[in-house]
């Protein structure tokens, strides 16, 4: 009973792991109805319930069960497959009322797929916490598993002659013994645990929650779009499939881009409380139109700072997301729109390249204005002016003196001041609820809000989306960008010089891990001075670490552990260490596995001094066990021995030899040789007794003493 309720809770929280990343919870509980079933039944000894008496029984649980997996795989894809296949083969096993240490493996193995499988595709490190109880309960299973299938062992070989019933533990009524110690089990299950998740070749599936494209009334499958609901973009944070490949060209020579890098993609203007438009329009741009057909749209003809990127893009709309500012595209015919996006004629269906040469240069020194002038009244427009939303503005504002410092201040303020949570509710005003209620939000939330709280205090701004992010792929040398790199920040306008300037509040848990490259690209506003402005990363020990797992960065990691190895290996003081451990951890291995009285010739050989312990003995009360024979109270060794010798000949020399050893001063190693050949004929004659019983039933222990 007590195993069956431990693989019943090790299915269920392994279900729970494999069911978190995805939420599939039902099929968590499917396995519980059986199974409580069979404890029940099997309680109220009604066999009936649990095992069919007849064969077409189990032949319709078979078909039963097999209909229901290939229903679970034919209908589901892989990921959301396993789950309900591994909880339809768990229902059967314990309607078939678990009788065997087979079986039970077989639960051991279900529930490990589907946390391993969880633990693959899991998005946000869910998992992690539920995985380390998880494999303390698979340790459990296994060492309670493996004990009873030892018990049934030597009970059955008890029954059959070949062991004495009291040598069988909980045969005849003694102790089957403890598991080791719980403290050593759960230390080395964690840890175990832990590895095991990072080593997990952590997968990108695709998600099948629905199309992201549907955030925010979007086109393609990035969330990009001309309308960006504040409700939306949960799920596409969550999806890691990869949305396009970036390769980066200072001048001929191709570069590697320092990490993160943002990608601007649509420019919105327009606030609608609940969502973000634009009000530009889109205007055609041809390859002739600067007088040359040499297959370039050329959109800025002098560019201060220019690099060249060649993007393979999945089909994420219709938008070009590249760094900085477009200068001209290879095309025959894009679309330009007043906020300097560029967008493609059609929305293509497969994947594409495009190339195009952009302008990353940072704003000039000194040109910011205090108090810029708007260049449109949209960049001020808001659907109702607020008198909270305006009050905590001016507050964050405070004394400063510009419009750089005071949209310094604001992205600070809501970095420093507020939580990152993809886990929000939906509120009709989404800013207010993040800036009184919540205090808590996504990119989206924390851009929307900035660009509210300068709008208030009449400072030009729109919002931007695109990608913020992306990781470098060794295998390929390229720069990878996901659809989780999705991203929203805020450009304030600081003057005709300046231009637009980026600001970014979302906080800095919610920020990419840094990798810096060869080429960087200004990313934030700088100090009116010039001086670069560090981009917000991750912090050093955070739950994303693992939320961004993949095969590439494990394979990164693994490229670092090989070289780190190699410079030690070179070390001769480090392959002398090495070489001892693995010595040491033989010998240790080797003790183990010896058998109890070998482990006391050796003891007795290397080391026991005069006046010491005598393991000769101790192997000598073992056999004696093994026949029937123990000492009774008030009596002594030598006692002990005349009544053995009843049995075995020349048995009572041990507890002399061990007379001489811890009274007489004499080494145990020196009456070893005289006691070693009664101990082995002892075993001799009681191997010979085991076989003798196979034939003539189970032996008759000796009487004892009175």
């Amino acid at each position: 009973m007590g195993l069956d309720l431990l693989l019943l809770a090790l299915w269920l929280v392994g279900g729970f792991a494999g069911a978190l990343p995805g939420e599939r919870f039902e099929w968590v509980l499917l396995p519980a109805i059986p199974a409580l079933w069979s404890l029940t039944a099997g309680l109220l000894r009604l066999r009936i319930l649990t095992v069919p008496r007849h064969p077409a029984g189990y032949a319709a649980l078979t078909v039963l069960g097999t209909a229901a997996i290939g229903w679970s795989i034919a209908v589901h894809p892989l990921r959301e497959a396993v789950l309900p296949a591994c909880s339809a083969a768990t229902a059967l096993l314990f309607l078939l009322e678990r009788r065997s240490a087979l079986q039970g493996h077989a639960i051991v193995l279900a529930s490990f797929v589907a946390a391993v499988i969880g633990a693959s595709v899991d998005p946000g490190a869910k998992s992690l916490p539920v995985f380390i109880p998880y494999s303390v309960l698979l340790f459990a299973a296994l060492a309670l598993i493996h004990q009873q299938w030892v018990l049934q062992r030597l009970r059955r070989a008890a029954q059959e002659g070949y062991m004495l019933a009291a040598q069988v533990p909980g045969f005849s009524g003694t102790r089957t013994g403890r598991l080791p110690s719980m403290a050593i089990v759960v230390g080395l299950t964690a840890l175990l645990a832990m590895t095991l998740y990072v080593l997990v070749p952590h997968w990108r599936w695709r998600r099948t929650t629905g199309n992201p494209s549907t955030q925010g009334s979007g086109t393609g499958t990035s969330g990009m779009s001309e309308k960006l609901s504040l409700q939306g973009v949960r799920d596409l944070k969550l999806d890691h499939r990869v949305a396009l490949r970036l390769r980066l060209f200072d001048g001929d020579r191709e570069v590697r881009p320092s990490l993160p890098l943002r990608l601007r993609g649509h420019v919105l203007d327009r606030f609608r409380g609940q969502e973000w438009d634009t009000m530009s329009r889109k205007e055609a741009r041809r390859d002739d139109r600067d007088g040359a057909r040499d297959g370039w749209v050329t959109l800025d003809r002098n560019p201060r700072q220019p690099v060249r990127i060649v993007v393979i893009s999945e089909p994420n709309g219709d938008v070009l997301p590249a760094p900085g500012r477009v200068a001209a595209v290879r095309a025959d015919r894009v679309y330009l729109n007043g906020h300097g996006s560029v967008f493609l004629p059609e929305t293509p269906a497969q994947r594409f390249t495009y190339e195009a040469v952009c302008d990353v240069a940072a704003p000039v020194p000194g040109s910011y204005q205090p108090r810029p002038t708007s260049p449109d009244p949209v960049f001020l427009q808001l659907p109702s002016r607020q008198k909270d939303v305006e009050q905590l503005a001016r507050r964050v504002a405070g004394s400063s003196g510009s419009a750089w410092e005071t949209a310094v201040r604001i992205e600070q303020h809501l970095r420093n001041e507020y939580d990152y949570s993809l886990e929000v509710d939906v509120h009709e005003d989404p800013v207010h609820a993040l800036l009184f209620d919540t205090r808590a939000g996504y990119c989206v939330h924390f851009a929307a809000a900035m660009a509210v709280m300068l709008r208030h205090l009449d400072i030009p701004c729109r919002l931007v989306q695109g990608l913020y992010g992306g990781e470098w792929s060794d295998r390929e040398q390229i720069s990878i960008f996901r659809l989780s790199d999705a991203h929203a920040w805020v450009e304030v306008w600081l003057g005709p010089k300046a231009g637009w300037v980026a600001f970014d509040p979302t906080p800095a848990e919610a920020a990419p891990e840094s990798d810096p490259g060869d080429f960087t690209v200004t990313g934030t506003a700088p100090t009116p001075d010039g001086t670069p402005r560090p981009e917000p990363t991750a912090p050093a020990l955070s739950p994303r670490q693992f939320s961004r797992l993949n095969l590439e960065s494990q394979t990164r990691w693994l490229n670092a552990v090989k070289e780190w190895s190699g410079s030690l290996w070179e070390r001769r003081a480090v392959r002398a260490g090495l070489l001892g451990l693995v010595l040491l951890a033989s010998v240790g291995v080797t003790w183990v596995l010896l058998p109890r009285h070998e482990q006391a010739r050796l003891k007795a050989l290397l080391g026991s001094a005069a006046g010491g312990a005598s393991p000769f003995y101790e192997e000598f009360l073992t056999l004696a066990a093994r026949a029937g024979y123990r000492p009774a109270t008030g009596e002594t060794p030598l006692e002990f021995g005349k009544r053995v010798e009843r049995s075995y000949p020349g048995a009572c020399r041990v507890p002399l030899a061990m007379y001489a050893v811890r009274f007489g001063g004499a080494p145990a190693s020196a009456r070893l040789p005289e006691v070693r050949p009664i101990l082995d004929a002892i075993r001799a004659a009681q191997a010979g007794k085991r076989a003798a019983a196979a034939e003539s039933g189970p032996p008759v222990p000796p009487a004892k003493p009175s």
